[in-house]
């Protein structure tokens, strides 16, 4: 065995991953059974006074909680777990316990003596303080003695010289709360303290290194709410007051974050009232004065936001909170002279009437346009690759617009868009070849109209469009076909009745292309299907399906089935979001397995993501949400998993059992799935740890003692990472590549380690685990 690595200093973490090694072993795994399965696609969405500290020893910024009501709204709580890694934030969805308490935002800290990141939060208005303590997988609730009494808009920080968490501030029912609270690692006691500042709400509360105290700033007052720029000190047994020649303007809801590197603490935006004005700039403080910074970039102004140094990048970090009109999810970083946004938005705004459509050229879903919350048309350019949205920004685009249709020209290798709604329907030809949108100019182009459908004739190498409505005609009954230069009207001797908000996809294992439904009035919707061959259109008098319209719909190539799902049933009504496919001559009900649906929707839509072999839908509205900015994905494979403990991998009977434990889920295409060695709570020494991977495992193990070790196979693959103290963890980096080869693929992983009461020279195992590969 090779000999045992030398221990790093406290404080550091090592996460390996080898993907020549890993390629090896996920070349060998297979493929397994397919269900039909809705999943969710999670992006932070847009929230205020959420909670984030850095985890020093996991080099993972934590994010808990957050409020989606705005001004004294505190409806809309969000009961979630967050960590940034890789550039990205992850939702902890394996987290089953969790705080109770959404009100976060200044309520969470880096405790560096307990290794731990904790949050101070109140369950209700009678409540006493919850004190709640992260360290990587679960949040665990010490139970102190004493606990301070309720309030909300309070304040805290961590004093890294007298090693306390230190609250300040906020009110409850009766009036301002004045004292200090202060949680030594075992209990709250509330120092005297003496005179200090007024009553006040969201005051800023930062430790200063420089001056070796707690360093108050600002915050409303509780009695008339006019914001305060006063400043004071907290040395731990009396405030002092303090007046640098230059302070910032009055504020309240401001963060406050100590920089260790510059030795600075960084003040960020604020406001002066519920939001009221709201501000955007940067202060430091140098221990001495305030020096106001001037950066070429800055965040949009905001309150009510999140603040914590990550000392990975030596980056202070900024995210969510509300400005004057609404609330933001984008994240920030500032390294003492720029600001650089460093989530862009990762997901369309919430619409509806837009148009989607599969670029196979280049393995993308291309998404432009639609109707957003305020009703405004868009012309934003959005890709999809398999699992993630970013926004385009090409040279030209078409103007902004909804009910428009758009279709992938695969005989030249271009999306073409056409038609749609601006302030009057448009009859512009658009095509988009993976970097810009070019107009193109026909000799010969349908009437304007919206609400039209179109649908690619591979068959054929032909375009084709049928009907919508005008201003002018009124509701079309027209089929017009698209070579690559020209547009054609086609006369058939049979046709739909003229509709709109109609659904059309192209069915290639019958080379017809195939419509759905639609309205053929201003109240009535149909639920009729016509087939096109080229020549005409033929009514084929069957439907299983429910009367509707403005539905998404696409074709499968795997399954060979056109898929059908939601849509508008009259002009304010919303069918069911139950899914159908037509199998070449009727529709059937498709049999959805795990809970939850997408709820009911129209004006959505639905394209096959060759990439991640999934139907994907985004968007739509109903009557109860309105624009909605889901992602959401249909997929037949198998559930990614992470399995825990399998027999006979019990660890060490009788000793201390560590665990393996999955960050996140081993998604096909997810970079961030990680295994995380975890220990038992009882202390356990410095210690090296060795993750064993393989694909095969031996009927029984192979028994060390009290202890059973799985992994057999000469395949086994040894992989280093280390385990630093107690309460510590130990992580393995695994990207699963997005490979469809690999859905279903299975393998399994166990741990070695030191832990000297096992019998075993000091060596023991964890728990086994098998980690199964699938896509949602």
């Amino acid at each position: 065995m090779t000999a045992l690595p030398s221990i790093p200093a406290r404080g550091a973490r090592r996460r390996l991953g080898h993907l020549w090694v890993l390629a090896a072993l996920f070349t060998t795994l297979a493929p397994n059974a397919h269900a039909q399965l809705w999943g969710k696609r999670e992006s932070l969405s847009e929230r205020r006074r959420v909670g984030m500290a850095y985890d020093e020893l996991r080099g993972r910024v934590v994010m808990f909680g957050g409020i989606t009501g705005r001004g004294t709204t505190y409806t809309g709580g969000l009961l979630e777990t967050w960590e940034w890694a890789n550039g990205s934030w992850v939702r902890r969805a394996d987290v089953t316990t969790q705080p109770g308490q959404v009100d976060s935002s200044r309520g969470m800290v880096w405790n560096t003596a307990e290794q731990a990141v904790q949050l101070v939060t109140f369950p209700s208005a009678t409540a006493m303080a919850d004190l709640w303590e992260w360290k990587g997988r679960i949040w665990q609730r010490p139970s102190p003695a004493t606990r301070p009494a309720f309030r909300q808009h309070f304040a805290t920080a961590y004093d890294e010289t007298r090693q306390r968490l230190v609250m300040w501030g906020g009110s409850d029912a009766s009036g301002a709360q004045l004292d200090v609270w202060e949680f030594d690692g075992t209990d709250w006691e509330a120092p005297p303290g003496g005179p200090g500042p007024s009553g006040r709400n969201e005051p800023g509360l930062a430790w200063d290194g420089v001056r070796g105290k707690i360093i108050l700033f600002g915050g409303r007052e509780v009695v008339g709410g006019l914001a305060r720029n006063d400043m004071w000190e907290w040395d731990g047994v009396a405030w002092t007051q303090i007046t640098p020649a230059t302070v910032p303007t009055a504020r309240n809801g401001h963060s406050m974050t100590w920089d260790p590197v510059r030795r600075r603490v960084v003040l960020f935006g604020g406001s002066t009232s519920t939001p009221g004005t709201v501000f955007n700039d940067t202060w430091e403080w140098d221990g001495t004065n305030w020096s106001r910074i001037t950066t070429a970039a800055s965040p949009p102004a905001r309150t009510a936001h999140a603040s914590t140094y990550h000392s990975g990048r030596n980056r202070l970090m900024i995210s969510c909170g509300e400005f004057a009109t609404g609330l933001l999810n984008d994240t920030w970083e500032y390294d003492g002279s720029t600001w650089v946004q460093v989530t862009p938005p990762d997901s369309p705004a919430a619409r509806a009437d837009h148009a989607a459509a599969y670029d196979p050229v280049r393995g993308e879903t291309i998404l432009f346009g639609g109707r957003d919350t305020s009703l405004l048309a868009r012309n934003d350019t959005w890709r999809w690759r398999g699992t993630t949205w970013t926004p385009l920004n090409p040279a030209t685009a078409p103007a902004a617009r909804f009910d428009h249709a758009m279709a992938f020209d695969s005989a030249r290798g271009n999306l073409v868009l056409f038609g749609g709604f601006t302030t009057t329907p448009q009859n512009d030809t658009w095509l988009w070849d993976g970097t810009n949108w070019t107009q193109a100019n026909p000799a010969a182009r349908p009437p304007a109209r919206y609400q039209h459908s179109m649908a690619f004739d591979a068959s054929r190498g032909r375009l084709v469009l049928f009907g919508g409505t005008s201003t002018t005609s009124g509701l079309l009954a027209d089929t017009w076909e698209w070579d690559g230069t020209n547009w054609t009207q086609i006369t058939p001797t049979t046709s739909p009745l003229a509709r709109a908000e109609h659904s059309m996809a192209f069915d290639a294992a019958n080379n017809q292309i195939v419509l759905f439904g639609g309205r053929i009035n201003t109240t009535t919707y149909r639920q009729d299907t016509w087939v096109y061959s080229g020549t005409t259109w033929t009514d084929q008098n069957t439907s299983n399906v429910t009367v509707r319209g403005n539905c998404g719909m696409d074709y499968d190539p795997v399954r060979q089935r056109i898929y059908l799902f939601a849509g508008k049933s009259g002009t304010s009504t919303y069918a069911a979001t139950l899914l159908y496919a037509w199998t070449g001559t009727a529709w059937t009900q498709v049999n959805i397995f795990t809970l939850p649906l997408p709820n009911a929707r129209g004006g959505v839509s639905l394209v096959w993501d060759a990439a991640g072999r999934h139907l994907m839908s985004f968007g739509g509205e109903n009557a109860t949400n309105g624009k909605l900015s889901e992602t959401w994905i249909l997929t037949f494979n198998t559930k990614a998993a992470v399995s825990n403990p399998i027999a006979p991998g019990t660890g060490c009977t009788g000793f201390h059992v560590a665990t393996i434990l999955g960050y996140d889920k081993p998604i096909l295409g997810n970079a961030n799935f990680a295994l995380d060695f975890v220990p038992s709570d009882t202390p356990t020494p410095t210690s090296p740890v060795f993750f064993l991977l393989s694909v095969n495992q031996a009927a029984n193990g192979i028994g060390f003692g009290a202890c059973t070790q799985l992994v057999v196979d000469p395949a086994t693959l040894f992989l280093t990472s280390y385990q630093l103290v107690r309460g510590s963890l130990a992580s393995l980096s695994l990207p699963i590549p997005l490979s469809l080869n690999l859905a279903g693929g299975q393998f399994i992983a166990q741990c070695m380690h030191l832990d000297p009461p096992t019998p075993l020279n000091g060596i023991a195992f964890s728990v086994g685990v098998r980690v199964t590969m699938g896509d949602y």
